[in-house]
């Protein structure tokens, strides 16, 4: 199991993210303690993925809003609280935009069998859950591997470099999420 803890910059916030490997292939459980309306709020998720990194199942719990429930069969295919959404079709990424863990999925799936190749890149399409809506919506992303252990990242007209670990977690994402400890 792999654990980090992340200071958020943008948001006041912190988060604590665990990695598992299950039968199925990977867990992510995490916990986001965050400002909301300035009162002390926190934010529940667990994502299963495959072992080809391709999210399956998301469950995002708070106090302040109605749990997000998605399942996808991982190739693109996606339900949100049971009902078929052919809007997010093709998408294999659920992207937390209160979070840094998920830009590990796309990594893991770009350096699977190319850790030291330079020329990395991939245009992806992810189900973003958009933080402080709690809106789904689709989202087109770029990833460009421009180190050993650094990507750009973008989405719109936002871009950011993403320091990454050998698990693939953002040490450092842009000036919004900086890893503080991990084990």
């Amino acid at each position: 199991m792999a654990t980090i803890l992340w200071r958020g910059d943008w948001f006041s916030s912190s988060e604590y993210c665990e990695m598992a490997i299950t039968d199925a292939g990977h867990r992510l459980n995490g916990v986001v303690l965050i400002p909301m309306e300035g009162k002390p709020a926190h934010l529940r998720y667990r994502i299963d993925l495959d072992y080809g990194w391709r999210t399956r199942s998301v469950a995002v719990v708070s106090e302040h809003h109605l749990p997000v429930v998605m399942t996808s069969d991982g190739e693109g295919h996606w339900f949100v609280s049971g009902e078929d959404t052919p809007a997010f079709d093709g998408c294999v990424d659920i992207d937390l935009g209160f979070s840094p863990s998920t830009k590990t999925f796309p990594i893991r799936r770009l350096t699977r069998g190319h850790a030291d190749d330079l020329e990395l890149r991939a245009n992806v399409n992810a189900v973003c859950l958009r933080f402080p809506e709690m809106k789904l919506q689709l989202q087109q992303q770029s990833y460009e591997r421009i180190g050993l252990d650094r990507w750009r990242y973008g989405t719109g007209d936002f871009t950011a470099e993403i320091d990454v670990d050998t698990n693939g977690f953002a040490r450092r994402f842009g000036d919004l999420w900086t890893a503080v400890a991990d084990a």
